[in-house]
């Protein structure tokens, strides 16, 4: 999504709004934050050690299903997306 989407005239020199679509724009928004929020409380979680052993395990597991949506969500926006640390492989 472009913030500054190309402006159209008409033969009036109207401006003909063909902008964004900001229902599409506010569903994105909702569903990162959300994302953003779950994987934010999952990280606090496994660095205050708070958790062991298969449920530790469980917990990292969701943790990188819900960076990979992250992930998906904002690829689907068009915008620049860097590959999270979670999903890196080195």
């Amino acid at each position: 999504m472009d913030i500054f989407p190309p402006v159209k005239f008409d033969e009036d020199n109207n401006l003909v709004n063909e902008g964004m679509d900001y229902n599409k724009l506010i569903r994105y928004k909702r569903e990162r934050n959300r994302l953003l929020y779950d994987i934010n409380k999952l990280k606090i979680l496994l660095n205050i050690k708070a958790v062991s052993r298969s449920i530790y395990i469980k917990i990292l597991l969701y943790k990188i299903e819900l960076v990979k949506e992250l992930f998906i969500v904002e690829l689907e926006t068009g915008l620049e997306v860097f590959i999270p640390p979670e999903l890196a492989i080195e």
